[in-house]
């Protein structure tokens, strides 16, 4: 009888040391972060700034895209060092969305070499950690003011222009040598404007010509000095290029109907001068969409796009042109589509 009782009780206790082990190896895979599922989102996980002037603007985006059939949450993001901080565009990524991390290396408080990590903690669809790395030298010796040429929005075929000044306090020989621009859609020159000992200030000219392409232009232009060891000195430039006529949207979704259905959103037109909407064409496409032309002479038109959903379902679509009395631009375009379900 005590031999059956020892040998149940011994089954009884394997079975709950077997049972506790697998709880606890389950618990610590789920709880194990790895990266390598994480890390085949980033396009690059380090980034030096190289030399810098103190005060300058000086930003990297990481680019980050969900390349999972499953959506993947961005829980957390810590950094090793006050020299920079960082934030998400989006925490949430759909499959195949992607968003963008940006880092700001301060300039103002720091100077000296700095190097930074950069935690990107994951929790879903599972628990990772990714870092990033930053480095870069700010020199104490250099100022610019403002940071950067910020241009903001610039109507195509204007052009712009933004001055910075640029200060030095060291060596009495040391001299910025050239002004480099690998862009042929930006230009920049230096003028020198004083010079008391070691103390030289110059006066930076960066335009965008006229010629710039619609789109953002992010690039930037190099000084190039006389000391061997940091010898280039970057100036960060940004603009965003507007075309002269603006459909927006581009490419207008209606939303998910059901059958009997009706919704209406607008497209906005928007020029530089006042214009006429002489007509509309649909170029292809279901025949459930209808649009009511503006009649009147200004520089921005709103026009309604209205769609009667019937008994077909799927996604429906249609391509519009627009016809106006704009010299450069009689002709624009538009799509609308909409998603029909029951």
């Amino acid at each position: 009888m005590f031999q059956r009782l020892d040998l149940r009780l011994i089954l009884v206790v394997t079975c709950v040391l077997v049972t506790t082990a697998d709880a606890q190896l389950f618990r610590s895979k789920r709880t194990r972060k790895t990266s390598k599922w994480a890390e085949k989102m980033f396009e690059q996980r380090r980034h030096s700034f190289g030399t810098v002037a103190r005060a300058a603007d000086a930003r990297f985006a990481f680019r980050i895209r969900n390349v999972y059939r499953q959506p993947v949450r961005i829980s957390k993001i810590k950094k090793s060092c006050g020299c920079t901080s960082a934030s998400a565009d989006q925490t949430l990524l759909e499959p195949g969305q992607e968003t963008y991390l940006r880092v700001v290396f301060d300039t103002r408080k720091f100077v000296g070499k700095k190097e930074s990590a950069i935690t990107v903690s994951f929790n879903r669809p599972a628990r990772a950690e990714v870092t990033l790395r930053i480095s870069g030298y700010i020199r104490k010796d250099l100022v610019i003011n403002p940071g950067g040429a910020q241009f903001g929005s610039i109507a195509q075929g204007e052009g712009a222009r933004k001055l910075i000044t640029i200060q030095y306090a060291g060596r009495s020989n040391w001299a910025i040598e050239e002004v480099v621009s690998r862009n042929p859609f930006l230009e920049a020159s230096l003028t020198p404007l004083s010079q008391r000992g070691g103390r030289i200030d110059y006066e930076l000219t960066i335009r965008v010509l006229p010629d710039a392409p619609t789109g953002y232009l992010r690039d930037q232009v190099w000084l190039r000095t006389n000391d061997r060891k940091r010898e280039n000195v970057p100036v960060r430039v940004e603009a965003k290029i507007e075309p002269s006529v603006v459909v927006n949207p581009a490419n207008l979704f209606l939303g998910v109907l059901k059958p009997g259905d009706k919704v209406t959103r607008p497209v906005v037109i928007r020029a530089r001068q006042p214009f006429r909407v002489t007509g509309l064409e649909q170029i292809e496409g279901a025949d459930s969409f209808r649009i009511e032309i503006p009649l009147e002479l200004k520089a921005v038109h709103v026009i309604p796009v209205t769609f009667t959903a019937n008994d077909i379902e799927g996604r429906l679509a249609g391509r519009f042109r627009v016809l106006t009395d704009l010299k450069e631009h009689p002709e624009l375009e538009f799509q609308s589509y909409v998603q029909v379900s029951k």
